[in-house]
């Protein structure tokens, strides 16, 4: 095979399988139909390829300073916060520069006679289907759940976190054709180290939100206590108040049949009209303070 067919096996076959897992993972917030995203993949796959048949840099190292231009189009397509997506972005691509790692010392071992570059192009969808089973499965126990959590510190720090540790891992091998033990080994490591990093980041993001709802039930309860506390108040003022009234009626009866065994009638009316007066803002009072009541219950009721 001539450097241009493996150049354009190297673009449209080890690079896509991983970058539609981060698609996969967002596939319920794109912006734009599932087929108009994958036709913009299309065109950068093949902005892609122009740039490995004109820069004339290895066709890892190629690929690599491309991968800023597929980021950029998931930012612009996947319906989520930048920071997110390419946080997911790095952790997928931990795996694709691992099955690079283990491409380049194939071919250093055992690619006598091979065209540069074709183990890569051979083992790096190897690696994908024997990863994808776990890769699912990480998506949907660990970073669905994740997803969820709408903490922007936390994506801040996890985001650092994995910018610093593939940075170490590019700027110790940019090209990935190092057969170094140590780089091989920090290249295995590398993704488990970022979903290890990854699960601690869900159990706290987990024990912060059961912290905020035991907050939020606390605050509930507090004021389910407050609304009890001024409706016994309110009942006992009503009560005190029935008491007062039930004196001043005895009262009020005594008036009354003095004045009408005197026989004064302009006295009683007058007594009588004061009386219905005092009666109605009595009432009044008293339906304030029922009122007053049952909008602190309702209150209390629609409060979280």
């Amino acid at each position: 095979m001539t450097d241009t067919e493996i150049r354009l096996l190297h673009t449209f076959v080890c690079a896509p399988p991983f970058d539609l897992l981060v698609f996969y993972v967002f596939r319920k917030r794109l912006r734009f139909a599932r087929g108009c995203v994958l036709i913009g993949y299309l065109l950068l796959l093949v902005l892609t390829q122009c740039i490995q048949m004109t820069a004339g840099l290895d066709m890892s190292l190629t690929a690599l300073l491309c991968r800023p231009l597929a980021v950029l189009y998931m930012m612009a397509t996947i319906h989520d916060r930048p920071l997110r997506v390419l946080s997911i972005a790095l952790l997928v691509y931990s795996l694709p520069m691992l099955a690079g790692t283990i491409g380049a010392a194939a071919e250093h071992f055992f690619g006598a006679g091979l065209p540069p570059g074709l183990w890569k192009c051979l083992l790096i969808p190897m690696m994908f289907l024997l990863v994808l089973p776990a890769a699912l499965h990480t998506i949907r126990h660990l970073l669905m759940p994740m997803l969820s959590v709408d903490d922007r510190r936390l994506w801040l720090y996890l985001c650092g976190y994995e910018v610093i540790l593939v940075a170490l891992a590019v700027a110790a091998d940019p090209s990935g054709t190092s057969v170094q033990p140590t780089i091989i080994a920090a290249r295995l490591l590398l993704p488990l180290a970022l979903i290890q990093y990854l699960r601690v980041s869900n159990l706290l993001a987990r024990y912060t939100e059961e912290g905020n709802a035991l907050h939020t039930r606390q605050l509930h309860e507090q004021m389910i206590r407050s609304a009890e506390e001024a409706r016994y108040q309110t009942m006992l003022a009503l009560w005190r108040s029935s008491r007062r009234m039930r004196h001043d009626l005895r009262h009020h009866m005594t008036m009354i049949a003095q004045l009408a065994h005197e026989g004064s009638r302009t006295r009683l009316a007058a007594y009588l009209d004061d009386l219905a007066e005092q009666f109605s803002v009595q009432k009044a009072e008293r339906h304030r303070q029922i009122k007053k009541t049952a909008e602190q219950n309702a209150r209390t009721v629609k409060s979280p």
